[in-house]
Parts: structure tokens; C-alpha cells; sequence
């Protein structure tokens, strides 16, 4: 094993620092500690434990004095990638509510269902209506339903509530735009429609669990419906007796939420189906020239074609010299085995980059819908149509409109505060070289990635009771562990 090659210097004497693991739980518990004993502010308990990262984990007083900088830095990347998108599922959430199209998709699912299947529905309906829609907005937009039926049928309350919050809470959990989801999304680098539509798919087996687990549930603790302050029984019915002629269709009712969906998902597979293109066409051509007998490559062709890219491809070069201890001269007088595969996997991955950043090898589908299905641009689309049902459903005056916006706004700018701060504290982590402390580890005692993101999200949950901020300090963390996921055994979704 040639030792000009680092990737190949590694020892298993290899030690690393474990003050990234101390910096990591201090942060974690400061979090926890400020929300739920000070009563800070998520926000600004998130923005303190990542300057308080950023501090202890400083090597020098240039550092301290560009922790500061670190933390904006993180904040200003994360508001790049999930700001608008959270500002126009506010709006998206507030126009379906207000027109009267969250209240038809519910009476449709009912209708569907039946009342004997009531629950079905409603767990549909939060299901659904929770990937547009914040999660306690959609809760209390459908308790009322559940009063009502549970008024009709004189029972099952507490199953009716429990099915509600399960539906909501799946979607809000693992489904974009919702800010936890999209967040998650971001930071492990991956495609905002693969995460939908993997998301939704993966959220049908656990919402069907809960309907099970609500009726265990009701049985057990049977709760009666009761007078509430601000909504007495009487006008709970006149709102659930709300007419159908009041209501826009069904079919228009949707077009907000499944048009961006439908817009993502179709770029992001298209881009994905694409890129493989790409990348097997390039497989195809370097294997022709770089292979002999039984799939061995030349080595004598990897030197003269890895000087070629080198001679094309600037990241290439960088990426070599990264990984050499001693000339490229002498590496190339005579590479062995595993140089030579080395070598063939820098200039195909070199090239399949910037083959892949070329307009040119795609397709007009491909193009056209690197722009409708860009999220800001899909979600603008799908906002559009919602405000166009609004103001078809109310007859509202401009004046009326721009009011109507502000409240979806100020809830919209809080959770991107509170998002773009668990952003930064993220950020802050990653650079601390906490990934490669776990990593290092991990492989050491044969830790599970999955389960390791599973307990620390689940620890901070339970903690403090925000499953945005815990998936936010979760990613933080794994994005710092796996990167790109590229070099996992499986998908990193």
C-alpha cells in the first residue's frame, strides 16, 4: 500500500479529540435547561447555546472573537433555504382556512369515510392538512369536528382527539414545508420533493398505527365532551352546519397544497433520473478506455488520463494535492492497485460534476421544471391559487386582503426565527468536529447511525417538547456525521 496516498496512511492508532462530544451535550443541556427551567424563548435559548458552542469550542482568541460571525453565518444560510418557503405555506394555511377549502377537503374525506369510519377521516384530514398548515392551526381547526361528532355519537371523544393530533403530528413531523422537515431536508443536502413524497409515503404506516392506538386509548380513558370558554355548544353546531353552497369545491379546494407538491416531486425526479443519465453515459465512456481483462484498470491509462483532467478540471487537482503527501510526480511514476482505482474514482466523480452542472445535457423537461419546480417558485404557485380562492369565496377588498396577511406573517417570522436560529446552532456544532469524533467512534463500537439520530432527537423532544427544535439539533448533529450521506450503505433519507 503506497503511503503518498493519506486516504491510504490511515492507522488503526488513530486518536481524536472527544472535547467536541463535551461541547455538544453542554450546548444540548443548556437548551433544555434554558426552555424549560428559565423559560427562555426557543429562539433565544437556540441562539445563545450556539454561541456558547462556538465559544467553548474556540482554539484561539481569533476564534473567540469570530464566534459571533460563525452564528450569523449559520443563521444567514439556513434563512436562505427555508424563509420564504415558510412565509407562503402561512399564507397557503391562512387562505384555505378563511375561504372555506379546509372545511370542504374535511367534509369530503367524511363523506368518503362515512361517520362509522370518522375517525379514518379525521385522521386523514390532519394527515393532510398539516403538510400546508402549522400543526396546532390544523388541530384547531378540526377539535371542533371532533366536539361535534362526539356530541352525535355521545362517545369516542378521546378517539376522535387522539387520531386528530396523530395525523397532524405525523406530517408536520416528516413532510415539507413544514419548517422541521424542511430544515432537515436542507442540512443533509437532499432533494425537497424526494423528501416529500418519501415522507408522505413513510407517514401511512404510522397513522394507520395510531388509529389503533387511539381506540386502545379511548377505551381506557373515556372522556366526555364539555363547554368550552369561547365556544359554547350551540355555536359549535352552527359552524359544523355551515352550508356546502358556502364552500368552494372540492377539486379547487386541493389545488394549493397537491400543485407544489405535484411541482417538487416532478423536478426532483426528474433531476434525479436525469443525473443517473449522466453519470452511467460517463461510467460507459471511461470504463471503455481505463479497463483491460476481468474489469482491472490500466494503470499506466490512469496516470496519462487523470494528468488529462487534471488539465481540465480545477477541483480535481485541489482534491489530488489533498490527498498526497509527496509529488504528483512521483505518484505517477508508478501507481498501485488501489491508486489507480483511487485515481478512476476522482476524474469520474470530476467529471460527472461538472458534466451535471451543464444545462446543456439536460432536457427541455428537465429545464422547464428547474424553474416551476424550484420551492419558492411551486410554493408561490400554490399560494397564488389560495389567495385567488379566498378572494373568490369572500369578495375581499385589497385592504381586507393585506390585513388578512399579517397575522400568517408574524407566526411565519417566529418560526423562522426559531429556525434559522437552530440553523446556526447546527451550524456551530458541525464545525466543532463533532462529526468526525462520532464517526470515529461509531465505527469503533459499531454504532447505528439511525439509531443514533433517533435518540438524540427523541432525547431532546422528550426534554423540551418542540419537535422542531429536536429535529434541527438532530440534523445538526448527523449532517455533521454523514455529510452528503454519499458514503453511507444506504439512503441517507
Amino acid at each position: 500500500m503506497n503511503a503518498g496516498f493519506a486516504l491510504f496512511a490511515q492507522t488503526s492508532a488513530e486518536t481524536v479529540s472527544s472535547w467536541p462530544i463535551f461541547v455538544l451535550l453542554i450546548s444540548v443541556g443548556f437548551i433544555i435547561f434554558a426552555i424549560t427551567i428559565l423559560r427562555l424563548h426557543a429562539f433565544v435559548s437556540l441562539l445563545c447555546a450556539a454561541l456558547l458552542a462556538a465559544w467553548l469550542s474556540a482554539g484561539s482568541m481569533e476564534a473567540l472573537i469570530a464566534a459571533p460571525g460563525l452564528v450569523t453565518e449559520g443563521f444567514g444560510n439556513t434563512a436562505k433555504g427555508v424563509a420564504v418557503v415558510v412565509a407562503l405555506a402561512a399564507l397557503i394555511g391562512m387562505c384555505l382556512m378563511d375561504s372555506g377549502a379546509e372545511d370542504r377537503i374535511v367534509r369530503q374525506f367524511m363523506r368518503v369515510f362515512g361517520e362509522k369510519r370518522a375517525g379514518w377521516a379525521l385522521l386523514a384530514s390532519g394527515f393532510f392538512l398539516s403538510i400546508p398548515v402549522f400543526f396546532d392551526t390544523v388541530f384547531f381547526l378540526l377539535a371542533p369536528i371532533a366536539r361535534m361528532l362526539g356530541l352525535r355519537t355521545g362517545k369516542d371523544f378521546m378517539f376522535y382527539v387522539m387520531v386528530i393530533g396523530a395525523g397532524g403530528a405525523i406530517t408536520h413531523s416528516i413532510v415539507p414545508p413544514t419548517p422541521g422537515p424542511l430544515l432537515v431536508g436542507e442540512m443533509l443536502g437532499l432533494q425537497l420533493g424526494v423528501v416529500i413524497v418519501a415522507g408522505f409515503i413513510g407517514g401511512l404506516i404510522p397513522a394507520a398505527l395510531s388509529v389503533w392506538f387511539g381506540r386502545f386509548l379511548n377505551k381506557k380513558t373515556p372522556v366526555p365532551v364539555r363547554e368550552t370558554a369561547g365556544s359554547s355548544i350551540e355555536e359549535l353546531k352552527k359552524s359544523i352546519d355551515r352550508p356546502d353552497s358556502e364552500l368552494p369545491s372540492f377539486g379547487l379546494s386541493v389545488v394549493p397544497v397537491v400543485l407544489p407538491a405535484l411541482l417538487l416531486a416532478a423536478a426532483s425526479f426528474v433531476d434525479m433520473f436525469e443525473k443517473e443519465g449522466i453519470r452511467k453515459g460517463l461510467v460507459a465512456e471511461m470504463d471503455a478506455v481505463w479497463l483491460v481483462e476481468d474489469g482491472a484498470i490500466d494503470r499506466q491509462v490512469a496516470v496519462a488520463q487523470t494528468q488529462e483532467a487534471m488539465r481540465s478540471i480545477e477541483t480535481l487537482a485541489a482534491t489530488l494535492s489533498s490527498e498526497l503527501t509527496r509529488p504528483l510526480g512521483d505518484v505517477f511514476l508508478g501507481p498501485t492497485e488501489e491508486e489507480a482505482a483511487f485515481l478512476y474514482n476522482q476524474v469520474l466523480g470530476a467529471a460527472v460534476k461538472s458534466a451535471q452542472a451543464d444545462s446543456a445535457n439536460y432536457s427541455g423537461l428537465h429545464q422547464v421544471l428547474s424553474i416551476f419546480g424550484d420551492k419558492v417558485i411551486a410554493l408561490g404557485i400554490g399560494a397564488l391559487f389560495a389567495v385567488y380562492i379566498l378572494l373568490r369565496q369572500t369578495n375581499m377588498t385589497k385592504e381586507d386582503l393585506s390585513a388578512k396577511f399579517v397575522g400568517p406573517l408574524e407566526t411565519a417570522g417566529l418560526i423562522i426565527l426559531i429556525t434559522c436560529a437552530g440553523g446556526a446552532f447546527g451550524s456551530v456544532i458541525r464545525s466543532t468536529g463533532i462529526g468526525d469524533v462520532i464517526q470515529f467512534y461509531g465505527e469503533k463500537g459499531g454504532v447505528n447511525y439511525i439509531i443514533l439520530a433517533w435518540a438524540v432527537t427523541a432525547f431532546v423532544r422528550i426534554a423540551q417538547g418542540s419537535a422542531t427544535v429536536s429535529m434541527i439539533t438532530g440534523a445538526g448533529l448527523m449532517a455533521a456525521v454523514i455529510g452528503d450521506g454519499s458514503s453511507l450503505a444506504y439512503h441517507p433519507l
